[in-house]
């Protein structure tokens, strides 16, 4: 079993990779504290507005509110 990403060259592809196992890395982690959970909607928005607030302009759509 394998993770498998594409991008427009290696790095891009690399880079996807990374953010694979970060979130692999996550879903382990929080398993050992009694389970991940969703977020609100509350939280997800202060999220992005703390990502614009700070200056992230790449987009990031498994973080829409609602």
């Amino acid at each position: 079993h394998g993770a498998l990403t594409v991008g427009r060259d290696a790095n891009e592809a690399y880079l996807k990779m990374e953010s694979v196992e970060h979130a692999a890395r996550i879903l382990i982690l929080a398993s050992g504290l009694g389970g991940p959970r969703r977020l609100t909607a509350d939280e997800t928005a202060r999220l992005v507005s703390t990502r614009e607030r700070l200056g992230f302009t790449n987009p990031a759509p498994s973080c829409r509110p609602g």
